[in-house]
């Protein structure tokens, strides 16, 4: 009577003692012929309780110099992927190699080779590697120098990935994937912000690292923060000029001007009318600080037993604040740990408008009989430019991890981790210049003058000088008429 052997499921996750179901002479009760006659079948014995257990194959941990009698998956960077993966036809990637592996339920024996490529592994699987591919005996025993299957891609990879198909969270017994006498290497990272992570367990994997380094290089700095921009703020609109003495029994005064910036309007006060007995006031500009001991950006008074005045100049707006650093320990993923960006800063504020000038009087001792009676009015005042905008905050910088185990289970012994430095946080952006600020307008035929704005806030430059302003103006007169009067330099409209 023949007796049975149960086949076991090729594709079970722990590798574990085959025996090829070939040989006649391992009997199966007292069968004639061998444990299963068909060639390239594999059994695992203490399973069918039908085989004799073949012995533990070499290489378990190994001893240098031992041919590796195991049967298994070999791999080696001079291999063909075409290949079967047996010692004599080993396979060159470890995709391959992993394929075949899991369809026959093996090993994975790899030879001290540097690959440069990132590598996923399946959950289950086993990998040896540091053996000696080139040995001439073709045993490929451990390597006698004691090198390790180096894996090192180029910067920014992850060299190593255990991955679970089921991407359920471990649970005891799960099937581990054991991974022995391997080097994982990340290089310095050299995008912003990131990480050199020389292994990664992904959710649901059971790993354990034996006699075994890994190295991650250092973390990249974090990405500069933008600029707030290139080219100053908006401008300030410039102050409208008055209109001349006895142009109009009322002269209009110069119109107000406004700027719209993102954080509001700023607007020059409109000029002071120029009429036949007296000058009206300016208006002042917009805003005005909330507290003004300066009188910044008040109007002009106009013209009555006294002389008219000028508008006042605008204040600057205030500069941004900066930004806060970043703090906090970060958050982990799957992709490495995330730190946190820099607050950005904020913007500048816009300019605080300038007054307007008072108008003149005018009159027939001025104007002469006939003609339009009004003074000079005065010019309006500009308004402020607009704040520069922030800059953004800087990125976190990136990190140096060993081992990243996300949701997983990873077991080390034996074996040495290497870590680099983490990059540092990227710097802040600059702020962007406010705006040039204007002047305000003239009032023509009198000393009636609108304010100059301030420059924005902001990093802006100071704001320039303004021209010197005329203290009189060029006037056809009749030295003998009885009502003409004469006025200094000094004094009002003239």
């Amino acid at each position: 009577m023949m007796g049975t052997c149960p086949r076991l499921n090729l594709r079970h996750r722990t590798p574990a003692k085959w025996s090829l179901r070939v040989a006649a002479a391992l009997s199966c009760g007292i069968a004639a012929l061998g444990c299963g006659a068909e060639s390239g079948t594999w059994e695992r014995c203490e399973e069918t309780l039908t085989c004799t257990p073949v012995v533990a194959c070499n290489a378990d941990p190994g001893i240098p110099g031992r041919a590796v009698d195991c049967e298994g998956v070999y791999l080696t960077v001079d291999g063909r992927d075409d290949n079967p993966g047996t010692r004599g036809k080993p396979v060159a990637t470890f995709a391959r190699a992993f394929d075949l592996a899991r369809d026959h339920g093996m090993r994975v024996y790899a030879c001290a080779d540097i690959f440069n490529v990132e590598v996923r592994v399946p959950a289950g699987m086993e990998v040896w590697g540091g053996l000696d591919c080139r040995d001439p005996r073709g045993h490929w025993p451990l390597h006698p120098l004691g090198e390790l299957t180096t894996i090192a891609p180029g910067p920014n990879r992850i060299p190593l990935t255990v991955v679970d198909e089921a991407a359920e969270p471990a649970a005891d017994g799960a099937a581990a994937t054991m991974l022995t006498r391997m080097r994982m290497v990340a290089q310095d990272a050299t995008v912003p912000g990131g990480s050199a992570i020389a292994m990664r367990a992904l959710v649901g994997a059971v790993v354990e690292v034996r006699l075994s380094e890994i190295v991650a290089g250092d973390g990249a700095d974090g990405a500069t923060g933008a600029d707030g921009g290139a080219v100053p703020g908006q401008d300030g609109a410039p102050g409208k000029p008055g209109a001349m003495a006895c142009s109009a029994d009322t002269a209009k005064g110069g119109a107000r001007v406004i700027t719209s910036c993102d954080d509001g309007i700023s607007s020059g006060g409109m000029g002071g009318i120029g009429t036949k007995n007296d000058g009206g006031d300016g208006e002042s500009g917009s805003p005005l600080p909330i507290t003004n001991p300066m009188s910044y950006g008040l109007g002009g008074t106009g013209q009555g037993t006294l002389p008219c005045t000028e508008g006042r100049g605008g204040l600057a707006g205030d500069d941004g604040a900066n930004g806060n650093g970043a703090s906090g320990p970060g958050r982990l993923t799957d992709t490495g740990l995330e730190g946190s960006a820099g607050e950005d800063g904020q913007a500048g504020q816009r300019g605080y408008g300038g007054g307007g000038g008072g108008g003149s009087r005018g009159g027939s001792m001025f104007c002469g009989a006939g003609a339009a009676q009004g003074g000079a009015s005065g010019g309006s005042g500009g308004a402020g430019g607009c704040g520069g905008k922030p800059g953004k905050g800087g990125g976190p910088g990136g990190s140096s991890i060993g081992i990243l185990s996300y949701h997983a289970s990873v077991r080390v012994s034996k074996t040495s981790i290497t870590t680099g430095r983490g990059g540092n946080g990227g710097r802040g952006g600059g702020g962007q210049y406010g705006g040039t600020p204007p002047y305000g307008g003239i009032g023509d035929g009198g000393e009636a003058y609108g304010a100059q704005a301030p420059a924005s806030a902001g990093p802006g430059s100071a704001a320039p000088a303004p021209p010197p302003l005329p203290v009189s103006h060029d006037i056809d007169i009749d030295e003998d008429a009885e009502d003409v009067e004469f006025l200094d330099d000094d004094a009002g409209a003239p």
